[in-house]
């Protein structure tokens, strides 16, 4: 299983220089903002964490770090914060499945193997 990395922002502790900037902005309308945040917040969490993050602007704490999927695409909890406060850019195939309709359901076996594939992240 590959999954896809979202949010990996390149000025992030935990981002990676082929992916988008932190600052690049790109609003949705306010329905759609509000579902894809509902999506972001109600995946699983794959790995949970004591790590509390701050926001990369203000230094503000904004939550523990934990690691969320859908099944199909990765990202860490503060995604959530950066899409609700900045409007930080996402991945258009993310948007359009969230568009689609349906939440991020995830079944046992799927976690199995996110979790299995979790090494992998990386070579993506």
């Amino acid at each position: 299983m590959i999954l896809r990395k979202l949010g990996f922002y390149k000025e992030l502790a935990y981002g990676s220089d082929d992916q988008p900037s932190l600052t690049q902005r790109e609003p949705l309308a306010p329905d759609l903002k509000a579902r894809v945040v509902a999506y972001l917040e109600s995946a699983p969490v794959v790995a949970a964490s004591q790590a509390i993050c701050c926001d990369y602007f203000t230094g503000t704490p904004v939550g523990s770090q934990n690691f969320q999927t859908d099944g199909i695409w990765v990202w860490f909890s503060d995604l959530t914060y950066y899409v609700r406060e900045y409007d930080t850019v996402l991945d258009a195939d993310f948007v359009a499945g969230v568009q689609r309709g349906g939440g991020p359901h995830v079944t046992a076996e799927q976690m199995r193997e996110v979790v299995a594939s979790l090494g992998t992240l990386g070579q993506s």
